[in-house]
């Protein structure tokens, strides 16, 4: 912790460090809530096309966003 000799530039470094610090906390905060949510919505893709395979099986290929599923195994499909 520094110790401010009362000088109002102290004073603003203080300030400015401390304004720094949370915003370094909020980035952080930020990044960690957005691959959460990117780590839950690519899980509920893969089950939902899971589910889709099973129901489909026996049946060759079927599309599933963006995804190919043959007979249980899984190609990503890199089509815009």
């Amino acid at each position: 912790m520094l110790r401010s000799s009362g000088d109002p530039a102290d004073q603003k470094y203080i300030e400015l460090k401390a304004r720094a610090e949370q915003a370094l906390h909020d980035v952080k905060t930020r990044v960690s809530h957005a691959s959460d949510n990117y780590y839950y919505r690519a899980k509920k893709a893969v089950y939902r096309a899971m589910i889709t395979s099973m129901k489909n099986r026996g049946k060759g290929l079927v599309s599933v966003r963006r995804s190919v599923w043959c007979w249980g195994c899984f190609w990503p499909v890199v089509n815009p």
